[in-house]
């Protein structure tokens, strides 16, 4: 991931950085997941998640994780994001949740018209979690077997995402990454 000019961060200060508007910007913060893909002790400084999953926790590798979503996001479930958050704050892990009210997926893009995307599958709906330290599952807060899990899953997924840029979240998103990579990185 590179920034933009328009972010005010020179490209070479971010090394170490992961901002990844996928699952794995979180997923790669657990230490557990982060062993099984790489070979050594190489980590991020930091991982600012746009609209990735909240669902995967374990005990991270230390680097701080920010969790970037608009509260109007068909991915995005508040509830289940919270008890993730807490779940990592209580292993030790410095993780925080940044919601931006009336903001849609695609809050940071410059696509300045909503569209919906019908195939999109979403778990906006889902509140569930993985512990990937000890594979256990949870469904609104409570642990349940991988049977019910998927079960729950089959429940909950929809068809269809909205997408839409909003101003206000856009800077304030943009902002806030900038804030982070110069606080951990310390340029």
């Amino acid at each position: 991931f590179f920034f933009q000019a328009e972010d005010g961060i020179r490209d070479t200060s971010v090394t170490g950085v992961q901002t990844c508007a996928l699952p794995i910007s979180q997923m790669s913060a657990v230490d557990n997941f982060r062993k099984g893909v790489m070979d050594d002790d190489l980590k991020f400084a930091v991982h600012l998640a746009f609209y990735g999953s909240c669902s995967r926790v374990g005990k991270t590798t230390g680097a701080p994780i920010v969790h970037f979503f608009g509260a109007d996001d068909d991915q995005f479930n508040e509830a289940g994001c919270k008890e993730a958050t807490d779940f990592i704050k209580n292993l030790g892990g410095e993780v925080d949740l940044v919601i931006y009210k009336g903001a849609r997926h695609g809050f940071d893009s410059n696509q300045g018209s909503s569209y919906l995307v019908r195939e999109m599958m979403t778990v906006g709906n889902c509140h569930q979690m993985f512990d990937m330290d000890n594979n256990k599952f949870f469904v609104e807060g409570r642990s349940v077997t991988s049977a019910e899990y998927d079960a729950y899953s089959k429940t909950c997924v929809r068809k269809g995402m909205w997408y839409q840029m909003q101003f206000t979240a856009k800077d304030a998103s943009r902002d806030r990454v900038k804030y982070e990579v110069e606080r951990v990185l310390k340029p």
